[in-house]
């Protein structure tokens, strides 16, 4: 793993030392945006709401995945932060789980994003969203 390489784990604790996310910008951003995404995924946050944190062709990919797939009651399960030497971007790989048509089964979703820091904010620039194959 590289060393600039963040892991916070949200459902176990870690038996490693982790980076604090308070005290990494790249990471803090990271953070706040993927509980945000979940808020969205699980339907609690219009997508509109995460405008001022990302560029247009990311929201527009959330709002198609999020009119054909209901992940309704999506929680972050994992993130996994990688930061650049510059620290001005980082990419991110946060998973969410969910029960499918709120059944007994758990499901995972993956997102992938870049975070880039643009003046004194950061701004998700590039979203990828992992939807599961549930045989449809």
């Amino acid at each position: 793993m590289d060393p600039d390489d963040v892991v916070l784990s949200i459902s176990e604790p870690s038996s490693r030392p982790v980076t604090d996310p308070r005290t990494d910008p790249a990471a803090e951003a990271a953070s706040r945006f993927a509980l945000a995404l979940a808020e969205v995924l699980a339907g609690r946050r219009p997508a509109s709401q995460l405008m001022p944190l990302s560029c247009p062709s990311s929201i527009a990919e959330l709002i198609r995945v999020q009119a054909e797939w209901p992940f309704t009651g999506a929680r972050l399960h994992s993130l996994h932060i990688g930061t650049s030497a510059s620290a001005g971007s980082c990419e991110v790989v946060a998973c969410y789980r969910w029960r499918p048509g709120g059944g007994a089964g758990v499901r995972l979703v993956c997102t992938a994003f870049r975070m880039t820091r643009i003046d004194d904010s950061w701004s998700c620039r590039e979203l990828t969203i992992g939807v599961p194959n549930l045989g449809r």
